[in-house]
């Protein structure tokens, strides 16, 4: 529900018995799945034993603007409203007191738990500010969020929480990596395959070559489920690995993993619908290579925002930089192996660009894990590992302890609000060499204001511009390689001597601008990236 509602695209879906269309959030007057969700929720807390509950704090999605999370409030709000008993609206106080308010983004609500369970909300610990970043590694998405806690100066609160900047990476997520291990199965396995005519849809990721299976690759009912019966069966693999298995794959010795097996049956589907019994064969080796790969890039994007924020937000006086690690999927071992691999290249890029010897990363568990309990006994000397569940924040119910700890109240949190408005979600740039080179970085994009793309020295005069775009964090280091970069072309009138500029519309659509002497004597149509 959260990717529809952020695409703004309308969507297709299939239920049990037919499909049917879903039109896009922001166009959704009809048929709304969150005030479903909401409905349901507010009948599962409301009841007799529980007692009526009339106030509701709601988290957002990073990368969403104003007016979607207001939507999401608005959405929330009526379903609440309906699993509520008639009579608590009969009486006006009582009706004034319901309330469905947006508190903070997923981040900033994980990174206030977090902050509170390792003692940052202590006196002591606020001498100085404490820049911090979040690695939010959830089952479809990462998103990271920068920023910095300290002692507020308005005698209202008395801490404060300032946000930098976020980014994040849209495919990186558990689920999303166990399609692309059952993808990597059925390209091992597809010479067998192929000849029971077992076809394979396509997995949420990007760099994805749709023509690698031909026709076998579809987006059918019985590829779809034979992308997940393939993933259902290597979760094992995904979930359960731990340091002296790795070792042992990577060293090409015998391991074990409780549920999961090398050579296996499965029952898939051909094109026509038949389910086969199919053996197949898993090169674990090749699976952990490329687990590794896609953790190592979601981690080297997190520290090139990192790098950002630095040059341009933390003072000289910072000597540390604190790293929280969210979501579920951030519980793998291969996600504190990639951060503690990535940090000694980072503190020495870092020591030689600001001399600063004594700078350090300082590196969370996620929260409600084993690791985590015992790094907070050791930092503020509390045992929390018999902590009942419903007191004790996790990597997934941080979200909603922070979310409480951001109300409204005496001595609370100056918080951030969402910004009314739209941030552009991509840097524009050019193909060099074969790696993407920034010409316009999404901070400096305003709606309606041009920003040079390319000189009249630069540019050829041609019909049509040629623009890549990225919304990795890569993308403003001159690092990133073309392939994970998307483009567009724009059509334009072949005009010589001109100055090439673009701006942006809203987040995610641009147009070109041709000027001649600082005059605009032609504009493209607005397109969409």
């Amino acid at each position: 529900m959260k990717q529809w509602a952020g695409a703004d695209e309308k969507q297709n879906f299939r239920d049990f018995k037919e499909d049917f269309s879903l039109e896009s959030f922001a166009n959704c007057t009809g048929f709304n799945p969150i005030e479903i969700y909401a409905y349901c929720i507010g009948r599962c807390i409301n009841n007799m034993e529980n007692g009526v509950f009339l106030k509701y704090f709601l988290s957002y999605p990073i990368k969403y603007e104003k007016h979607q999370a207001e939507k999401i409030r608005e959405s929330f709000e009526r379903g609440l409203k309906k699993s509520l008993p008639r009579h608590v609206f009969g009486d006006e106080k009582t009706a004034k007191m319901f309330k469905v308010e947006l508190r903070a983004s997923e981040p900033c609500a994980y990174a206030i738990s977090a902050l509170k369970s390792y003692g940052f909300f202590k006196s002591e610990k606020l001498d100085k500010p404490v820049y911090y970043g979040v690695f939010d590694f959830g089952g479809g998405t990462t998103d990271f969020d920068f920023g910095k806690w300290e002692k507020s100066a308005n005698p209202k609160f008395l801490y404060k929480m300032t946000h930098f900047s976020s980014g994040g990476d849209k495919y990186l997520g558990g689920e999303n990596l166990l399609e692309l291990l059952a993808f990597e199965a059925y390209a091992k396995n597809f010479q067998e395959l192929k000849a029971k005519d077992i076809v394979i849809a396509k997995p949420n990721y990007d760099r994805i070559d749709t023509q690698r299976f031909g026709s076998f690759m579809q987006n059918s009912r019985e590829a779809c489920l034979n992308l997940q019966a393939i993933a259902s069966t290597l979760r094992p693999f995904l979930e359960k690995l731990d340091a002296n298995i790795i070792e042992a794959i990577e060293e090409n010795e015998e391991f074990s993993i409780e549920g999961f097996e090398k050579d296996f049956k499965t029952m898939l589907f051909d094109r026509n619908g038949v389910e086969t019994e199919c053996d197949l064969k898993i090169d674990c080796k090749e699976l952990l290579s490329l687990l590794k790969d896609k953790i190592d890039d979601g981690v080297a994007n997190f520290f090139a925002g990192f790098s950002r924020v630095m040059a341009e937000n933390i003072d000289d006086q910072c000597r540390a930089f604190h790293i929280f690690l969210g979501g579920n999927a951030s519980r793998s071992v291969l996600v504190k192996q990639a951060f503690e691999n990535a940090k000694e290249k980072q503190l020495k890029d870092y020591n030689q660009k600001t001399s600063k010897d004594d700078f350090t990363f300082i590196l969370y568990e996620p929260l409600g894990t084993e690791a985590s309990d015992k790094q907070i006994l050791e930092l503020i000397g509390e045992d929390v590992s018999n902590t009942p569940a419903y007191l004790k924040p996790t990597c997934k119910t941080g979200v909603a302890f922070g979310l409480l700890e951001s109300r409204d109240k005496a001595k609370g949190i100056e918080m951030p609000s969402i910004s009314a408005n739209p941030v552009f979600k991509y840097d524009l740039g050019i193909e060099i060499e074969g790696k993407f080179h920034a010409k316009i970085h999404r901070d400096s994009l305003k709606p309606n204001e041009y920003q040079i793309f390319q000189t009249k020295e630069e540019w050829g005069g041609f019909d049509e511009l040629e623009i890549r775009y990225s919304d990795k964090a890569l993308a403003n280091t001159n690092t990133l390689n073309i392939q994970d970069t998307q483009m567009i072309s724009i059509a334009l009138e072949e005009v010589e001597e001109v100055d090439v500029k673009v701006c942006c519309v809203d987040s995610k659509s641009i147009k070109v601008g041709l000027f001649k002497d600082g005059q605009l004597i032609y504009e493209s149509e607005v397109e969409k990236l």
